[in-house]
């Protein structure tokens, strides 16, 4: 989405200002003076840590860590699973360790490419550092298997359980995908006595967030506002 603001350094104090320098644009001929596209990388997170899935719940979810962490414990003792029974489906929550043992990474990046394909998957799994503070007794918060979708599972979980287990299981599977690319597009405009400069975004390829939306790739602009058109210089 498109935003534009003045560069130069007229004063808009107040309404009579703004509204004068409004009427001045109005009356102006646009040109496009120069045109500026960079390609931007973004990167997975990684897997959930005890404070990350906290943090991250309460802000998708509206959950409180104390919410968070009773939902995880029950995910974690075991949900009855049809002719599974009793199921632990996170591993334990309370970790400071993104560390992914090789079974699960293995058990990942096959799922990965199987649905996904393989442009979604990198040529070597993922691996993240560790804090110097963290114990590492424990791996990150991951489903205990990736093949029980949070779809797949749906009729088994209460609402609240489903919506933390759909969390943590797309966090984790798009922990081991590729980056997403996004095209960020600057404009420098020519209005009469004023220079404008209109900037927007769109992506190029959606890369882990096709697993698990992300505001590193997500700029939405105010409600409203029309997305950047193709411009050229000239």
């Amino acid at each position: 989405y498109g935003t534009v603001a003045p560069l130069h350094d007229a004063a808009l104090d107040n309404e009579a200002q703004a509204t004068a320098a409004a009427a001045e644009l109005a009356a102006q001929r646009f040109r496009v003076a120069a045109v500026r596209t960079q390609e931007k990388k973004r990167n997975p997170l990684p897997p959930f840590i005890t404070s990350t899935l906290q943090q991250e719940s309460f802000r998708r979810l509206r959950f409180s860590g104390q919410k968070t962490m009773v939902l995880a414990q029950q995910l974690y003792d075991g949900i009855e699973v049809a002719a599974e029974g009793a199921t632990g489906l996170i591993t334990y929550m309370r970790t400071d360790s993104t560390r992914i043992s090789p079974d699960a990474l293995t058990e990942v990046r096959n799922y990965i490419g199987a649905t996904y394909g393989p442009n979604y998957l990198p040529e070597e799994a993922r691996q993240y550092r560790f804090r110097e503070t963290s114990q590492d007794a424990h791996e990150g918060v991951r489903p205990t298997a990736v093949e029980r979708t949070p779809i797949s599972l749906k009729r088994h979980l209460d609402a609240d359980q489903y919506r933390l287990y759909e969390l943590i299981w797309q966090r984790f599977v798009a922990s081991q995908m590729n980056p997403a690319l996004v095209l960020t597009t600057t404009a420098e405009i020519e209005a009469g006595p004023y220079l404008l400069r209109a900037s927007g975004s769109r992506v190029k390829f959606d890369g882990f967030a096709r697993a698990y939306a992300s505001p590193l790739i997500e700029e939405p602009g105010p409600e409203g506002a029309a997305k950047l058109p193709a411009l050229a210089e000239g």
